[in-house]
Order: structure tokens, then sequence, then C-alpha cells
């Protein structure tokens, strides 16, 4: 029975339920939040091989990012400011493109980045179209 799963178990039989159905679009918010680091890979490795060997898109919220370089595509949001309310988009593009874009080593660095100056980025992301410099 299902309530006697726990929260990582109750996520992955949840995410098999909707892939049951073999949807071409699959959205995904938080997957690996909760998981250990050896069931959140074999996850995020799993979801990849749905996109890479069946066609499926995948497009996911996510604040894990150990696993990132497995993204076709990243989007990075700006928190909300006066000047621009709710989260504006300040990258969009390939995890190495963000690596650069942002000036990090670790994308998990980038949160930090684009905390300390949001409307830079998104000021940036609107002039050059998240093209890194």
């Amino acid at each position: 029975m299902i309530s006697t799963l726990s929260g990582g178990q109750r996520k992955r039989a949840s995410i098999a339920v909707e892939l049951i159905s073999d949807p071409v679009l699959f959205f995904l918010d938080e997957p690996t939040s909760g998981l250990d680091p050896e069931t959140e890979k074999s996850l995020m490795d799993q979801l990849k091989a749905l996109a890479t060997q069946r066609g499926k898109t995948v497009i996911m919220v996510t604040h894990t990012l150990q696993n990132a370089h497995l993204f076709d595509k990243i989007i990075f949001l700006a928190p909300g400011t006066p000047q621009y309310p709710g989260g504006k988009l300040a990258y969009y593009g390939s995890y190495t493109g963000a690596l650069e874009y942002f000036g990090v080593q670790n994308l998990n660095d980038a949160f930090a980045v684009i905390s300390k100056n949001p409307i830079m980025y998104v000021n940036r992301f609107l002039q050059t179209g998240g093209a890194a410099k």
C-alpha cells in the first residue's frame, strides 16, 4: 500500500504512475527533494534516458543541481524585486554556458551570484538573450 511507503518511495511511485500513461511532456516539481544521493542520481539518469532514448520532454523545477550537467537546457529565475516583482528570467541555456554566464565553478553558486544583484542578471538576460560573455 502506498500509505506504508517512505516519502522518497511515494515520490518514485507517483512518478511511476504518471509514466504509465506514456506522456510526451512530463512536468516534475522537485522530484529529487528528500532523496539520498544514489537514488537522486538514479532518478536523474532515468529521466535523462526518457528524454534522449524515448523522445520525451522532461521539464523540472529543482534546487538540487548536483546532476544539472544531465540537463539539455537550464533556466534560472532571479528572485522578485520591486522593479521586477515575481521571478524573472535571468538565464536560459546550457549547463556549461551557465557556469560561464555566472562566472562560477559550481552551478549551486549561481544562486548566490543572482541573489546579490538580481536586477543586473535580469537586465543582462534581456540585453544578451542569456548568452555568456
